[in-house]
């Protein structure tokens, strides 16, 4: 249960984080400030004192700084975004077809690519392994089976995401399967995938079942 709250907490968060807009350098109290900091930088006459004068310049030197420190953080984020995106939409593609990527080994090399060295996925029913091992379980081993994702969604600043999916193929004992199921992911600021939280709307023991038996 605990991981599954994660899950929605993570996911109201992402969201919340996705639907901003706001630019902090757009708000009407940071334009009267910057109006009324440039008109005495513009009128130094109309400030009383040489300290005052140096006060105001100080305080407009300091809003630049801030307004450049956004504007470099809001580059980073969007450079930031760009890759996450790459790496969702070149993993959704490989997953779909795991077969049309060369032998096991080397689809799973061009896999890797998208994830950091040291990237977890924790699955809520089997449990959390290295990327490459939950993706051979995932899609080999005694299992012949694909990921169709039906929607993906990013935070503004690329560092997090999520996709609905399904699971499907044929299972352990050559039954043919199929779930559906949520991932959270956690994203470097090169756009490689650092974690990943799988969710399931079944139980545990459904999951487990339904995958070996």
């Amino acid at each position: 249960m605990m991981k599954e709250a994660l899950a929605a907490t993570v996911l109201l968060g992402t969201l919340l984080v996705g639907c901003s807009t706001a630019d902090p350098t757009e708000s009407a109290e940071y334009a009267a400030l910057e109006q009324q900091l440039a008109a005495a930088v513009a009128a130094p006459a109309a400030a009383t004192t040489t300290d005052e004068y140096l006060a105001l310049a100080q305080k407009l030197d300091a809003v630049t700084a801030e307004r450049d420190a956004l504007a470099t953080q809001a580059a980073t984020a969007a450079a930031r975004y760009d890759k996450t995106k790459a790496t969702i939409d070149a993993v959704t593609e490989l997953i779909a077809d795991p077969q049309a990527h060369g032998t096991e080994a080397e689809f799973l090399d061009q896999l890797m690519v998208f994830f950091a060295p040291d990237a977890v996925m924790d699955d809520a029913a089997f449990g959390a392994v290295p990327m490459r091992e939950a993706w051979t379980n995932t899609l080999f081993g005694d299992a012949d089976a694909k990921i169709d994702t039906w929607h993906t969604w990013i935070s503004e600043d690329g560092s997090s995401g999520g996709s609905l999916w399904t699971w499907s193929g044929t299972n352990a004992v050559g039954r043919p399967f199929e779930l559906i199921g949520i991932s959270i992911m956690s994203y470097n600021d090169e756009g490689l995938q650092t974690y990943q939280l799988v969710t399931w709307p079944y139980s545990d023991e459904y999951v487990i079942a339904t995958f070996l038996f």
